[in-house]
């Protein structure tokens, strides 16, 4: 958040640099770091480690995402399913960024993601230092607090952000963000959809993205999970004493 520009790449290898830094910044300063989010693709590679790609051409990319607007997500996870099984199986298949990437990779280098993951860097972190706690409110709690937070966003302002960023990188960067909300807050700025409509939609993703982020969590090994009337393990609590 505010470390980088809509107009400007941006990775989960940068993430991990900056991350990092402003951990041991942290603990320098007899602070104890919290990493909340969000994207577990980015907290995995700094807590095990990032895979080293080699940089794939623009035309590839560009080819690709022109198939993505004119053919849809699902002819791209065909030929994903194809070139990359493996990965194919345990890929986020309704996050079109994570199978772009994926098919850049083996258009672009001719080895599949999944070859390439099993040569990852050392962590950013050290695991030993670190605690994955993982924060379940319970879903009606879950879904409260998305409605709460999309219209606090829109009452801070979010609609003029859009306009911001569409005058400052076009309408096309907007309507390609990953981030929800961009693109559906920009077709009703455009008149392509009422506010109501717009709202309804990014609560939707937003739900949706929710179950999506739950169940990729709960598959990873090592998170300790605080669940509404269950106690911390003793590790955690531990953990958290010392910290």
């Amino acid at each position: 958040m505010d470390v980088a520009d809509l107009g400007s790449p941006f990775s989960a290898g940068e993430f991990c640099r900056l991350a990092a830094a402003a951990c041991e910044k942290a603990w320098a300063a007899g602070q104890v770091p919290l990493l909340c989010g969000g994207t577990g693709l980015y907290l995995k590679a700094l807590l095990e480690g990032l895979v080293e790609l080699p940089p794939v051409p623009q035309e590839i990319r560009a080819a690709l995402e022109r198939e993505w607007k004119e053919q849809g997500l699902e002819a791209l996870l065909r030929r994903l399913d194809a070139a990359d099984p493996a990965l194919a199986a345990t890929l986020d298949r309704a996050n079109p960024r994570r199978v772009l990437r994926a098919l850049e990779v083996f258009e672009g280098t001719g080895r599949p993601l999944s070859d390439w993951q099993v040569s990852a860097t050392r962590p950013f972190l050290v695991p030993e230092r670190s605690l994955w706690l993982g924060l379940d409110p319970g879903r009606e709690a879950l879904a409260l607090r998305i409605t709460q937070r999309a219209d606090q966003c829109l009452r801070d302002g979010w609609l003029n952000e859009v306009r911001e960023l569409a005058a400052r990188h076009g309408d096309g960067a907007l309507k390609a963000c990953a981030a929800i909300g961009y693109p559906e807050l920009l077709d009703h700025v455009r008149g392509r959809m009422g506010l109501a409509e717009a709202r309804e939609a990014i609560l939707g993703r937003t739900r949706a993205y929710a179950r999506r982020q739950g169940t990729w969590f709960r598959a990873q090994a090592g998170i300790q999970w605080a669940t509404q009337g269950k106690p911390l393990s003793g590790q955690a609590r531990s953990f958290l004493a010392e910290a």
